[in-house]
């Protein structure tokens, strides 16, 4: 199975594609920078080259506004880029309706193209540093919110989930509503967590033309 990533082109074995995709049809959602993701039934199957993505989705698993990973594999030398072979990622996590469009959660826009705001936490990140929305902003909001109590909720909860993710290793700053999803109950989660600056390594799951081989 041949897929056109914006990154390089992925080459699956047969046995990979079945693995991943089965035999439900395979419809493209979006791409961005890394990879694509493909809705397969009631899940998305996400093939990217940032090994980043990967670690930190399945490292963020049980916090409550990150999208829920049922797998994640790396699939060996199955990138090809100017003839060259580079290794993929698959991740295999909930579907979800819908991409973050409500009006409470517009502020999201506003953090993204906050200039001072972004280089703060890029250079926490050069630094090894945690980034923290400034607490006095998460506590009032009340340009960005104009008084809405959700809205003001969710910029809180907002920020603590990127206090949670720097506890386990994990540095992101792409926080924008294309990379935010919206499930079925109403809650926003974190569908991409790519550019993310990781601490420590991590074992996946090696799935191969033939079999999956856990790494020991």
């Amino acid at each position: 199975m041949r897929l056109l990533l914006p990154s390089c082109v992925a080459e699956l074995t047969p046995t990979q594609a079945k693995r991943l995709f089965g035999n439900e049809p395979r419809n493209s959602i979006a791409c961005g920078t890394r990879g694509c993701a493909y809705q397969v039934g009631n899940h998305v199957v996400k093939i990217t080259d940032d090994v980043d993505d990967a670690v930190a989705l399945k490292r963020a698993q049980g916090l409550k506004h990150v999208a829920t990973v049922q797998r994640v594999y790396k699939l060996p030398g199955a990138g090809k880029r100017y003839g060259r072979e580079v290794d993929l990622y698959a991740i295999v996590m909930e579907r979800m309706p819908k991409h973050m469009a409500m009006k409470q959660y517009s502020w999201l826009d506003e953090v993204w193209f906050d200039t001072e705001l972004r280089q703060t936490a890029e250079a926490s990140n050069l630094k090894g540093k945690p980034f923290v929305l400034p607490r006095a902003s998460v506590a009032t909001s009340l340009t960005t919110c104009k008084g809405d109590r959700a809205c003001v909720t969710a910029k809180r909860e907002f920020a603590l989930t990127i206090e949670e993710l720097f506890k386990r290793g994990i540095q992101w700053v792409d926080f924008g509503q294309s990379n935010i999803m919206v499930d079925k109950d109403g809650t926003w989660k974190i569908v991409d967590l790519g550019h993310s600056d990781v601490k420590g390594g991590e074992q996946l799951p090696t799935l191969t033309g033939a079999y999956v081989r856990r790494r020991k």
